[in-house]
């Protein structure tokens, strides 16, 4: 079953999700990727739903942790507009390692590294 290879590569990877403020006032999903811990781009998933069904009924209490820490950072920077976090699969759940929250010309606003999984080393990607 081709989900369960993902699933099982996502483990020593990380996954990363973002986030828009679409209308201004709710965080919307906005797409999923599993990336190798070499940082290849094993899996795109266009949609929570479609991540949540491949990749465990785990994620979805995860993101839905991550939404609330956003609404929170939201009132705290009101530039915020994106957001990106890499969560690290743990066993039967999904932890927040690193979240930054980008105002609309793409500068952090806000970011956050998870003391628990010092290990996780955010990737480094090119914008653009």
């Amino acid at each position: 079953m081709p989900g369960k290879s993902v699933v099982e590569d996502a483990e020593g990877g990380e996954l990363v999700v973002q986030f828009a403020l679409l209308d201004g006032v709710n965080w919307h999903f906005q797409n999923a990727l599993i990336r190798s811990p070499q940082g290849r781009t094993l899996a795109s998933y266009p949609s929570q739903n479609e991540a949540a069904r491949h990749l465990g009924s785990a994620l979805r209490p995860a993101l839905s942790r991550l939404k609330a820490v956003l609404d929170r950072v939201r009132q705290q920077f009101p530039a915020s507009l994106t957001a990106e976090a890499q969560l690290q699969r743990m066993s039967m759940s999904y932890l927040v390692g690193h979240y930054a929250v980008h105002d609309e010309s793409g500068a952090v606003v806000c970011q956050w590294h998870n003391p628990e999984l010092r290990g996780l080393v955010p990737a480094q990607r090119a914008t653009g």
